[in-house]
């Protein structure tokens, strides 16, 4: 809920067996003065009347497949979500905010990939 996502792709296959991805991702409020929401549709910050910027963040997230054999394969991927403006005028009891937190966030994953 209010929330609108846009995204750059760029992807290159070095060899047959290994495909790298790069995207880009801008995300932002689609009503500037809603809330931001949840999965589940509660209230994460902020507050209906509530006047803030409308930009929630970047994300850039970093994707490695690697084809080991016929039907296994290991993906590696990296991201990093670049705090913005409505979430830093919430965070720390800012703006009635109750998000305890405005510095950018780093994840990473390896997983393996089985076709039947």
């Amino acid at each position: 809920m209010n929330i609108q996502a846009n995204k750059i792709m760029f992807s290159a296959k070095p060899s047959k067996k290994l495909l790298l991805k790069a995207d880009l991702w801008f995300f932002e409020a689609d009503e500037r003065l809603d809330a931001w929401y949840t999965v589940g549709g509660d209230v994460r910050v902020g507050s209906a009347g509530a006047s803030t910027d409308d930009d929630y963040g970047q994300e850039l997230d970093i994707t490695a497949k690697y084809k080991l054999f016929k039907n296994f394969g290991v993906v590696a991927g990296y991201s990093h979500y670049f705090v913005d403006d409505f979430i830093e005028d919430f965070a720390n009891g800012g703006i009635g905010g109750t998000l305890n937190r405005d510095s950018d966030t780093d994840w990473a994953y390896l997983m393996t990939t089985m076709k039947f």
